[in-house]
């Protein structure tokens, strides 16, 4: 107890004294300037005197009974005041001020006190002969005792008549009275003040303050930008999304399959960053309620679903990478529900309910929460700070009860959060030492507060520079459809079409645009950028009854909306300095053959190179081809096919006049043409090289079939097979070309088909050049990777053996998982046709690998025309060989704007001059004359 009986038997005050008395009287207040309690420190400060003055200066204010000496809630001494009066009023503390600066103790033990003697008599009479009595014995002056006795009248707990008769209420009777209950109404009195949690708005007196209402919106509301700056020439970025920890389709079994091969990669062969979405699945305790019907039993409650997620992202940390956790949908949810709770908790508080006996809400409760003015602060502040900080604690916010159990106290962790976070922000300490016991305060996202296990995103940008300076821009979305449980058969197609209105308008655009919601494993290569969607980590259960089935559950719209028997997944995306753009792909399916081959070995795919049309890039092509001869065969085992449409034919009548200019109108001259260009990237091959070239396959394109099978059962690539066969001999190779043009299944059929399938490194490889004869070019019919559904689908058994299916044909780079198997389309080395244009549809200019086996990912790479142009060939089309031979660049060229064209004025290439020249001896090369 702190001693408030000075002796009075001390020298009287002298001038200088009383002037300090009067000063320290003159500090209580509610003003600028002004104390409620006065501290050793503000004394200090205020009355310019050392603390071992500071008794000297109160002790005559103690004993005179103008204040008293108190401990405060952090179990210091404070002095509070009893009789002090400023301006002509005597300073009196409302119930709120004491319960904010005084000990506890004091309110256990007045509330004790009542307990006690209101179960014995109906009532007391409060009058100032009892307060005297009791006032020693409750270690309180009389004056602070009949303010903490308002505290708990004023909350409902205590009953005081006119009369002065005290008693308890009906309320009063159910609860502990003392500190705990005082402070929850306190804080909730608090935190559901409209002054308090309504943002004063900035004064709007001209349109420049409206613009700079805007600009501060924007500002606050706009994407986290993360920069990295990395060592090497790439940046590689691995995505765990969609989990919902709880849901009966999470695949457990599958994810810690995942995790454990990426931690045991060596450090430099792990992704750069690692990407998670879709963490906790929610209970759906008042909205969806349908839903729980979908949860695991032991995994119905938020706590355990939150401890699960943190197990999760402590396996991620052993990474030792950057991890970011984008919040989404199901995040959202169950802030929204939290907010529910913690308003219902706040608007109860003067009626106490336990655990067990708390309702649930109905729609129109719900509704009315959300029109009050507190709603938008608490739900922002459940986003911004409950969330995360549930998500590093591992585990939900306790509730009274539940504090009560565990540390005495009963008072809920909200509120204790609640009051922390803002003293935190203010630069104050902990309120009370007793919430560092409940709290994990190092946990609590502070603003500028940077964490360094894991970043939490709302949606982010991820800006990489490599050393050269590069940069490349990823913008991520968690969804962007309309409404979350909407399981799209085209997730990216808004996406899609945002890309190209930004293009057209000249803006800036990234290098990819990824989103994580929809759970379907797609990509696509749109211009310069890549846009992706994840997989999901669920696996469809179709052996499960339909008890667990509701139609809003997003797994229920995949399997019948979409229709597809939907698999875990994940992918990783990288990005190198050079343009190339590699998607890692793992399933269960894929992660079992993966060891197979215990080498890596690759697929090159070639197609749509239309030589002979306007939109042929030949000095593309023959880039290309030396980038594989001399580059990629050097170190790597590689199967080639030549996918179709490597020359345009003539095939339609329009073809003449529209490639005149080529000088290619003639189908034995496109011919002769690829002919000579194969002939010069081939005879200049190393030897050693070509040992790992393990096999050529060719199928004939549309361009290749149309006109000249028809009559005469031949095609425009039949010539193929024996200039590289002829080739491969002359040079002393065994290296196998296949010319596939029929086709026999394992139930003894046969029939003509341009298919190839092939047997790689435990892989089943189906290759065609397009996947079905339907549907066009342009925006309307959607991606053509889509068609492999319905190829799978009708052609089932046949499918079996195939894991990977790859065509050309489309002109745009793109791929589909679906079904434990992977459809990837070639993009062209041709550039734009009218035809093309008139479908509202620009073709992509890039070529796909397929890197198999080594106990590693399936991996696509598309190889663009940024990494063709930065690439230095090194065998007959090297600039030191077509320098001797008399071809070299044009001043002012440049490959990014500067086509295979003889446009007056254009700068050429010394690899354009070169085929330009092959083409002139085409034309022009007269074998006889007369």
């Amino acid at each position: 107890m702190v001693n408030n009986n000075h002796e009075n038997g001390r020298k009287k005050p002298d001038k200088h004294h009383l002037h300090l008395m009067k000063k320290a009287i003159s500090l209580f207040g509610r003003t600028k300037g002004k104390y409620l309690v006065l501290t050793h420190d503000i004394l200090e400060k205020e009355l310019g005197v050392n603390k071992g003055k500071i008794e000297w200066v109160m002790s005559p204010l103690i004993s005179g009974g103008k204040i008293a000496s108190l401990l405060s809630a952090n179990d210091n001494i404070v002095y509070v005041a009893r009789r002090v009066r400023n301006h002509k009023k005597t300073f009196r503390y409302t119930p709120e001020e004491l319960v904010g600066v005084l000990n506890s103790r004091y309110f256990n033990s007045v509330g004790k006190f009542f307990e006690a003697k209101l179960k014995s008599t109906r009532y007391v009479l409060l009058n100032g002969a009892f307060l005297t009595r009791h006032a020693d014995e409750l270690e309180l002056p009389i004056e602070i005792l009949k303010s903490v006795i308002e505290c708990f009248v004023k909350i409902g707990l205590l009953k005081l008549t006119t009369e002065k008769k005290l008693s308890l209420s009906s309320e009063g009777k159910k609860v502990k009275l003392g500190y705990d209950i005082l402070k929850s109404a306190d804080l909730a009195k608090r935190f559901t003040d409209s002054n308090f949690v309504v943002k004063k708005t900035t004064k709007l007196n001209s349109l420049a303050d409206v613009k700079k209402a805007y600009d501060d919106h924007n500002e606050k509301t706009r994407a986290k930008i993360i920069n990295i700056t990395m060592t090497k020439p790439k940046v590689k970025i691995a995505y765990l999304t969609e989990l919902l920890v709880g849901h009966q389709d999470f695949d457990i079994e599958f994810m810690t399959n995942v995790l454990a091969k990426l931690i045991a990669l060596p450090q430099n062969e792990r992704p750069d960053i690692l990407v998670i979405s879709g963490l906790v699945q929610g209970a759906f305790q008042h909205r969806q309620k349908n839903r729980r019907l979908a949860l695991v039993e032991s995994l119905k409650s938020e706590n355990r679903q939150f401890k699960v997620a943190k197990m999760i992202l402590d396996e991620c940390l052993k990474l030792k990478i950057p991890i970011i956790y984008n919040r989404g949908n199901d995040d959202r949810e169950i802030c929204e529900m939290r907010t529910v709770d913690a308003l219902f908790i706040m608007n109860n508080l003067l009626k106490p309910t336990k655990d067990s006996n708390k309702k649930s809400v109905n729609y129109k409760q719900l509704d009315d929460l959300k029109q009050t003015k507190i709603w938008d602060f608490h739900f922002k502040f459940q986003w911004d700070v409950v969330w995360p900080y549930m998500l590093r604690c591992g585990r939900r916010l306790y509730s009274a009860d539940e504090v009560g159990e565990k540390y005495g106290g009963r008072i809920e962790e909200y509120l204790m959060l609640l009051e922390t976070y803002f003293a935190l922000v203010n630069k104050q300490p902990t309120p009370n030492p007793f919430y560092t016991q409940v709290l994990e305060t190092e946990n609590i996202p502070l603003p500028g507060k940077e964490f360094n296990d894991f970043y939490i995103t709302d949606d982010f940008d991820l800006v990489a520079k490599f050393p050269s300076g590069k940069i490349v821009s990823i913008w991520e979305k968690h969804n962007m459809t309309l409404t979350p449980t909407s399981m799209v058969g085209d997730p990216t197609k808004t996406v899609r079409a945002i890309i190209g209105q930004l293009e057209a308008s000249g803006s800036k655009i990234p290098n990819a645009f990824i989103i994580e919601h929809q759970q379907q494993e797609f990509g696509i290569l749109r211009g310069n950028t890549f846009i992706a969607s994840t997989p999901g980590m669920h696996t469809a259960k179709l052996k499960r009854n339909s008890f667990g089935t509701t139609q809003i559950d997003p797994s229920q719209r995949k399997l019948t909306t979409r229709r597809e028997l939907f698999s875990a997944g994940t992918n990783a995306f990288e990005f190198t300095e050079d343009g190339r753009v590699l998607i890692d792909f793992m399933n269960e399916n894929f992660l079992n053959k993966s060891t197979v081959s215990p080498d890596r070995v690759s697929i090159a795919l070639l197609s749509d190179w239309q030589n002979g049309s306007v939109t042929a890039r030949p000095d593309l092509q023959v880039l290309m081809l030396d980038y594989i001869l001399h580059k990629l065969l050097l170190n790597q085992k590689i199967y080639l096919f030549f996918a179709g449409d490597i020359g345009q034919g003539r095939n339609y009548p329009e073809m003449p006049n529209e490639n005149v200019r080529m000088g290619l109108i003639r189908a034995i001259d496109q011919q002769d043409f690829v002919r000579q260009t194969l002939q010069n990237s081939l005879k200049s091959t190393p030897l050693e090289n070509l040992k790992n070239l393990k096999l050529v396959g060719i199928t004939p394109g549309n361009h290749e079939w149309n006109t000249s099978h028809k009559m005469t059962g031949d095609t425009h690539s039949g010539f193929l097979p024996n200039t590289l066969k002829d080739f491969f001999d002359m040079r002393g190779v065994s290296i196998p070309v296949k010319y596939y043009d029929k086709l026999a299944t394992k139930y003894g059929e046969h029939f003509n088909a341009w298919v190839g399938r092939e047997d790689i490194a435990g892989y089943g490889i189906l290759v065609q050049h397009m996947i079905m004869e339907k549907g066009a070019k342009g925006n309307s019919s959607g991606p053509a990777a889509y068609q492999i559904k319905t190829l799978f689908e009708g052609t089932g058994p046949l499918m079996q053996s195939v894991d990977i299916a790859l065509s050309g044909h489309w002109h745009t780079p793109m791929y589909l998982g679906t079904g434990k198997k992977l459809a990837a389309i070639n993009g062209a080395l041709a550039g734009i046709s009218g035809y093309e244009y008139m479908l509202g549809c620009r073709s992509t200019m890039s070529t796909l690998m397929v890197h198999l086996g080594g106990g590693k990912p399936v991996t696509l790479e598309f190889i663009t025309p940024e990494t063709l142009i930065k690439y230095q060939p090194g065998g007959y089309y090297s600039k030191e060989n077509l320098a001797k031979l008399g071809f070299t660049d044009d001043p002012g060229f440049d490959p990014k704007v500067h086509g295979f064209s003889r446009i007056e004025g254009q700068p050429r290439s010394a690899i354009q001059k070169a085929l330009w020249k092959i083409i002139d001896l085409i034309s022009w090369n007269f074998q006889s004359t007369l």
